[in-house]
């Protein structure tokens, strides 16, 4: 559905009706998670062949997985700006083991890590992160100023790394963005939008929709 939030949301409530009634309804779209959501039965579809045909959540995971060949996370093409005095030269997501992954699972143990340069002495940097989904919605930022955790100085070749426990985000395709500025954080060295882009895939817990994910447990069931 293009339009605003409004229409867009008017148009799933009528594909729910038209669902309730037993009717058939066609969607055609790169839209994983309204695949899951909304289809009882999925095609996936490349280059005009029909690859195969199967249930929405088996299916969107073997396409996702069919993504992962050959990302890029390299902040080449990125859009950025910034004086430039200390500029990020690579942004990963790195899996439990330390490798360097275009790929994770609700739930796994994630690293990202921040490979910068500085070219002369900066005092007191601050490092951030930002996530966005694909459609631009804004789900989570941290930076080292918040965590406490300012170096005094940098220069030359270094990297600052985020260690992220359980990667509490539900399925579906997020960007990150990166930057580095002054601690007043007006001043930009560098800030790089869409420097990484990784899959997150069906993992623990497994929940039912939406970007992230609660940890909630079912409890306490009585009739009467």
């Amino acid at each position: 559905a293009v339009g605003d939030a409004s229409f867009q949301a008017k148009c799933m409530e009528k594909f729910a009706d038209f669902r309730a009634q037993g009717k058939t309804v066609v969607i055609v779209s790169h839209a994983t998670e309204t695949m899951r959501s909304m289809c009882d039965q999925v095609a996936w579809l490349e280059h005009g062949r029909l690859l195969a045909v199967g249930k929405p959540d088996q299916l969107v995971d073997e396409y996702t997985d069919s993504t992962h060949v050959d990302r890029v996370t390299s902040v080449d093409g990125s859009t950025r700006w910034g004086s430039g005095e200390a500029t990020i030269e690579r942004l990963e997501v790195l899996d439990a083991h330390g490798a360097p992954t275009t790929a994770a699972r609700t739930g796994d143990q994630v690293t990202i890590r921040i490979t910068f340069r500085a070219d002369q002495p900066i005092e007191r940097p601050v490092f951030g992160l930002a996530l966005e989904t694909l459609d631009g919605v804004y789900v989570w930022a941290s930076n080292t100023r918040d965590a406490d955790y300012v170096p005094d100085r940098i220069v030359g070749a270094g990297l600052v790394e985020l260690a992220v426990p359980r990667l509490m985000l539900l399925p579906g395709t997020y960007d990150l963005h990166a930057s580095i500025v002054d601690f007043t954080t007006q001043h930009t060295y560098d800030f790089i939008r869409r420097s990484a882009r990784f899959d997150v895939d069906h993992g623990t817990p497994r929940e039912s929709g939406g970007i992230v994910s609660l940890g909630g447990a079912w409890q306490n069931l009585t009739t009467e």
